[in-house]
């Protein structure tokens, strides 16, 4: 439609204006898709924004909830100790963290064992470096 408007004030229109509206009117065509594509772009960022908007609030909600079970662990594992220089020994830190997960969906018995051993590995490589450097020093 923009064609035709176009190619008939350029032709049957003789005047300086009449040229000057043909070429506004054709800069503003667009493919016959254009609409559909504009479409599609505005709901998918739509769709975008609500999954971040989804994101943002489960992560705050998770990390509220981590919050909680570390303190829990934290007061269970002190519980009797001087709080500015508790002793916490490597499996008391691995059971307690394995008591927060055992209660988790797939959480099996060899599934918490190998958990165990992993996490107890890590724990006293952990403080084997920190004794070294505490050596060192």
């Amino acid at each position: 439609m923009l064609t035709t408007l176009s190619t008939l004030l350029r032709t049957r229109v003789k005047t300086p204006e009449a040229a000057k509206a043909a070429k506004d009117i054709s800069l503003r065509r667009k493919p016959v898709y254009q609409g559909d594509l504009d479409d599609i772009e505005m709901y998918f960022m739509a769709t975008v924004k609500e999954i971040k908007k989804g994101i943002g609030s489960h992560y705050a909600e998770q990390e509220a909830m981590s919050k909680k079970v570390a303190e829990k662990m934290f007061t269970e594992l002190t519980k009797g100790q001087d709080v500015q220089h508790p002793t916490i020994t490597a499996e008391q830190l691995t059971d307690a963290m394995l008591d927060s997960v055992s209660g988790m969906k797939g959480a099996t018995p060899e599934a918490l064992e190998q958990l165990r051993s992993g996490l107890l590995g890590i724990l006293q490589s952990a403080a084997e470096q920190e004794n070294a450097h505490e050596a060192d020093e």
